[in-house]
């Protein structure tokens, strides 16, 4: 294991034992923190919050992926990325340094975790690595839990940063790929929905189908660790062809790649996959969710080989039980962070 050293490179994957390794060096005099971060995701009326008070690695905080998000006011997406005012002001409530080495973790093991990697790379944080199979692999591995309240931290002075906007794809970018005609070889979007979702509710034109359970070690929430990285290249190559996939991680070939899912969350599995394989991805952080929410978008419907036009987007998502405005989310809890200006 190798820790990372810039804030440009990839966050590491790590097993329960390298962590429990980290935890065990550190000490109070040690300039360097290991931080385990919960940045599990529930959907309402569940409370992921209160799963992490009744189970979580020893001194891990908890980063809220929903109730910091950023809301559109105009779409009511889901989930997006926190504003810098929102991001700065969490990580010093939670008491964490820039120079914090951070591992994301979520409680069924790999649901989440890349999304928070993907967050705090937007952010220019720079020792960033995930616990493969998060909390349950900690479980299986036989260390303990810590449970119960716990004080809120002394609070950081982490310092204001702005979001990396070449890591982060607009609807401006995701529209250009269709408007001009038919998408090419130098324009790839890879969706990792449940095959179903991309087949029945429709897709975005010309997009690759990756469900993100296919990079996993078994099918959710039996094996929910993310499989060994020499199957990775296989598994890319089957879905968008070897030649595609070549062109993909040549940096001078021009090719623009993008990933997409419902929410944002479960393509940046696909974002950490394909940057360790030397392809640099920008993730399309409104998802489907913005997609769909947007009146007069062209929908592709049907499995790769049997793809028919369907009806334009009418601005009604498929998810209707999941629009839930953040102000709007019942009071579990979990801590409430302000939004900071510098």
């Amino acid at each position: 294991m190798t820790s990372t050293t810039s804030a440009n490179a990839l966050p590491n994957l790590i097993s329960a034992q390298e962590l429990h390794s980290l935890l065990q060096v550190q000490d109070s005099s040690s300039s360097l923190r290991v931080i385990p971060l919960d940045v599990s995701l529930v959907y309402p009326p569940a409370s992921e919050y209160t799963q992490h008070i009744e189970g979580r690695i020893p001194n891990a905080k908890f980063f809220s992926m929903m109730r910091y998000a950023s809301e559109d006011p105009g779409l009511q997406t889901a989930i997006m990325l926190p504003t810098p005012g929102r991001f700065v002001g969490a990580m010093r409530y939670l008491g964490i340094r820039r120079n914090d080495h951070i591992v994301c973790y979520d409680v069924p093991g790999f649901w989440t975790p890349a999304r928070g990697a993907w967050m705090l790379k937007v952010f220019g944080h720079e020792k960033v690595s995930i616990l493969n199979g998060g909390l349950a692999a900690w479980k299986a591995a036989g260390y303990s839990v810590e449970s119960g309240p716990y004080s809120a931290a002394t609070p950081s002075e982490y310092p204001f940063v702005q979001r990396d906007e070449n890591m982060i794809a607009p609807f401006e970018t995701i529209k250009s790929f269709f408007s001009g005609g038919a998408n090419n070889n130098n324009r790839v979007v890879i969706d990792t929905r449940p095959i179903e979702e991309y087949r029945d509710i429709g897709h975005i034109p010309n997009s690759f189908s990756l469900p993100f359970s296919y990079l996993l070690a078994g099918p959710p929430p039996n094996d929910m660790r993310l499989l060994p990285k020499d199957q990775w290249s296989e598994i890319i190559a089957k879905v968008v062809g070897e030649d595609l996939f070549k062109k993909m991680q040549d940096k001078n070939s021009g090719v623009e790649v993008i990933n997409t899912c419902g929410w944002g969350v479960t393509t940046c599995t696909l974002w950490l996959v394909l940057g360790h394989l030397g392809v640099s991805a920008k993730v399309f952080d409104e998802s489907w969710d913005g997609y769909e929410l947007r009146v007069g978008n062209p929908v592709e419907k049907g499995a790769p080989g049997e793809l028919r036009p369907a009806e334009p987007t009418k601005g009604v998502t498929s998810f209707p039980e999941l629009q839930i405005p953040i102000e709007n989310l019942p009071d579990d809890g979990t801590p409430k962070v302000e939004e900071v200006s510098h």
